[in-house]
């Protein structure tokens, strides 16, 4: 049996905001527009990027 792996990423950086509470809310909320815009994706600074497909081996 294989099982399929997808993987929903936001991503911040500490320099972004004035404090890591802040930080890590902004990588929160870029990982949920991450799964909103389908799987395998990540998001960083407001773009949205595909990353490595685990499903076909593709970036």
């Amino acid at each position: 049996m294989v099982a399929r792996l997808t993987v929903s990423v936001g991503v911040a950086m500490k320099d972004e905001m004035d404090k890591v509470v802040g930080a890590l809310q902004l990588a929160d909320m870029r990982m949920y527009k991450a799964k909103q815009s389908g799987r395998n994706r990540v998001v960083d600074s407001g773009q949205e990027a595909e990353v490595f497909d685990l499903a076909n081996g593709t970036g």
